[in-house]
């Protein structure tokens, strides 16, 4: 199996720790079988999968959102799906997914009913962090971070000194 990356900060020490190689997004849609978004949601993020770019995939390609919902824009992943260039989509995120948990009206969101009514989309209720392991990881990085914090050599932080 090859394992491709788009990314637009690429680390090739990661890359070669880790066994994937970088290429252009265009170079990843043509070419994957399986497209997984991993990427916060940050201006030049939102929508990187769009109307502009959705029939540069190549056919039968399946694709899966745990970042953010508006990585992929939902009007896009329909076009995609009913015209069989994706052939399946997992999805743990939504577009508009704040506003769906304030108002829980499903009739506000007609492109929401016609994914849940396609027979090759899978959405979960963002959810997909939520294992045993990741659960424990989580414990063990608070713990790590407040002793380290209490010793004076605080550890992950936003911006370092």
């Amino acid at each position: 199996m090859k394992i491709a990356a788009f990314d637009a900060y690429p680390n090739q020490n990661l890359a070669q720790d880790l066994g994937f190689e970088y290429t252009s997004l265009e170079n990843l849609l043509n070419n994957s079988d399986v497209i997984t978004l991993h990427v916060p949601l940050l201006p030049s993020t939102n929508h990187l999968i769009n109307l502009d770019n959705i029939n540069l995939i190549k056919k039968g390609t399946v694709i899966v959102n745990t970042s953010r919902g508006e990585v992929l824009q939902t009007e896009a992943l329909i076009k995609a799906l009913e015209e069989g260039i994706l052939s399946g989509a997992a999805l743990d995120v939504i577009e508009n997914e704040k506003a769906l948990r304030v108002s829980k009206k499903q009739e506000f969101f007609p492109q929401l009913n016609k994914l849940l009514e396609m027979d090759n989309v899978l959405i979960s209720p963002h959810n997909a962090y939520n294992t045993e392991e990741a659960k424990e990881k989580i414990q063990q990085t608070t713990i790590d971070n407040i002793k380290s914090f209490l010793n004076g050599n605080p550890i992950n932080l936003v911006k370092p000194k």
